[in-house]
């Protein structure tokens, strides 16, 4: 059962190498994820700032 899970998991993160956040994938810490997901949330909801619009998730 491992083994398919390991096996599966390594499918999925090599297609998310080659996918829409594969900077995500090369992260080798934690904080290093952290911040690729925020520049990331920071270009999609740019749109939110200009608007004036909350983010509740910066709140943290």
């Amino acid at each position: 059962m491992y083994s398919r899970l390991e096996h599966n998991a390594r499918v999925i993160f090599k297609g998310a190498a080659l996918g829409t956040h594969h900077d995500w994938v090369s992260a080798t810490t934690c904080n290093e994820l952290v911040i690729k997901i925020d520049r990331w949330r920071d270009e999609v909801f740019n749109w939110m700032d200009d608007m004036d619009i909350h983010r509740a998730y910066k709140d943290f």
